[in-house]
This record gives structure tokens, sequence and C-alpha cells, in this order.
């Protein structure tokens, strides 16, 4: 039987794939039958989605899908951009060879991944491996829901491959940065590929039928 856990990775690959569309109910009954599980682990599980942005609790409705919008993505982006080095600098002293090797596996998932979902995924276990060490846990949880968040625009506009070339060479510098020690280059590589990721993503979706089609 599934837990609720693994309820949440289930119904959250599927909001962000787009099998939910905006503003869908998330009906724990129908939703239990279908995944074949009594009803707590599905409102545990809506609860996990709804701390990450992917859900929204609406009175005398229930759960729903959370709407899309590009006011969402640019603030889930200005605040990556403005606590991701945060972070960084928080559990930069504490960093070891074995978040050093987490990065280094999740750039190698990043390359196999054959799934935008799955690219996405990859993509956040990166950036968690640097910041995983960092004593504020509210932070690290929170970065997580804005990575969701993030993923969820990228995989809608089929944009994960846009700059998955610049993004892969930006993540080995960040990775060689850390490694030696060297905190202002790492700070400095980070905070370029946020602003280049954002830039990329906000002008794709402006630039497609996505944003007038799809986006409030």
């Amino acid at each position: 039987m599934l837990d609720s856990a693994r309820v949440a990775d289930q119904l959250r690959r599927e909001i962000m794939s787009g099998a939910w569309p905006s503003g869908a109910p998330l009906r724990q009954e129908h939703l239990a039958r279908s995944l074949g599980v009594s009803r707590i682990p599905v409102r545990d599980a809506l609860t996990i989605l709804q701390a990450e942005g992917l859900v929204e609790m609406v009175p005398h409705k229930g759960a729903v899908v959370a709407p899309l919008s590009l006011t969402a993505v640019e603030e889930a982006f200005a605040m990556r951009i403005a606590l991701e080095p945060v972070a960084l600098r928080s559990a930069f002293d504490r960093l070891s060879q074995s978040d050093f090797g987490a990065a280094e596996d999740a750039l190698e998932e990043e390359q196999r991944a054959s799934t935008d979902y799955d690219w996405a995924q990859t993509n956040w276990s990166f950036h968690h491996s640097f910041y995983r060490a960092t004593p504020y846990p509210f932070l690290l949880s929170t970065l997580k829901a804005l990575n969701q968040t993030a993923s969820r625009y990228l995989i809608m506009g089929r944009s994960t491959r846009l700059r998955s070339h610049a993004s892969a060479d930006e993540h080995r510098a960040l990775l060689a940065a850390c490694r030696a020690g060297h905190l202002a280059e790492a700070i400095g590589i980070l905070d370029a590929h946020l602003h280049a990721a954002s830039e990329t993503l906000i002008s794709h979706l402006r630039s497609t039928a996505i944003d007038k089609r799809s986006l409030a």
C-alpha cells in the first residue's frame, strides 16, 4: 500500500506534468479509490503538496490544483535568487565529501533523465546537496517549495532543455568552486546561474501562447 510520501510523489508528478489542469478539484475519495489507498495518506499527501505550492485549499471546495500565473513564477525565482545564496553561505563550512558526492550523482542523473519531470527533480537534488547542511531547516523547506513551483513552469513550458548544456556547465563550475572552498566564486556562479534560468524561462513563457492560454 502507498504511504503519504509515495502518494505525494505520484500526485506531484501528475500535477507538474499537466495531467491535472490548473484549478482542478482533488477529491480525497476519488484519489483514494484510484490509488488504492485510504483517505488518510491522500489527505497527508495533499498537505505536503500544499506546502510546496502545488495545491490550494479553497473554502467549501477543498483541495484544488494551484492556479498558474507569471507572477508566481517571477516571485519564485526572485525568492530563489535572494535565498539560495543565503543557504549556500550558511552551509558552506559544513559541506563534506558526502555532499559533493551527492552533487556528482545528481549531475549524472540529470544527464540520464528521460523526462522533463525527472530532469527537474534531479536539478533540485543537485542544488539541495549544497544546502542540506544549513542549520536553518525552514529555509531549506522554503527553497524546496520554491524549486517545485519553478519546476512546474519549466515542465509546463517544455523548457527544461532550453539551456540544459549551459546549466550543466554552470553546475559543474559551482561544484568545483565549492569543493575548492572558494565561497565568493561559488556565490557568483550560483547568482548568475539563477538569473539566467529565470530570464530564459520567463522570456520563453511570454513569447509563447502558454501565458495567454494557461496563465492568469
